[in-house]
């Protein structure tokens, strides 16, 4: 009688026995995802309907809306910068620089 020798399977860190077998298709039509990425800025969104909104919103992503609310931004900075040096060298409240500039000054930048 020959005894029989048992495989204790692979030594650590050696090679398994077998190979993985590959993972089973499902069954089904694939799911498929909407993109999420906006083609004129590339934001990436979460959801299909948060990249819906992102296009439809008043701020829109194109050059040129881009470009003007750049343009506003700078001057609003400007603006900014330049009222606070000035109150600050004569102590002047916010009120009464608002009230020393013009109407067109006042109105909000859309």
């Amino acid at each position: 009688m020959v005894p029989k020798l048992r495989s204790r399977g692979p030594k650590r860190g050696g090679e398994p026995l077998f190979p993985p077998l590959p993972p089973k298709k499902k069954v089904g039509r694939p799911k498929t995802h909407r993109g999420r990425i906006c083609a004129k800025c590339g934001a990436k969104l979460k959801t299909p309907q948060g990249l819906k909104k992102h296009l439809m919103r008043k701020l829109k992503c194109d050059a040129k809306s881009v470009a003007a609310r750049r343009v506003q931004r700078k001057a609003a900075q400007r603006l900014a910068s330049r009222s606070y040096y000035i109150r600050k060298k004569m102590g002047i409240t916010v009120e009464e620089w608002r009230r020393t500039m013009p109407p067109s000054m006042l109105k909000p930048a859309n």
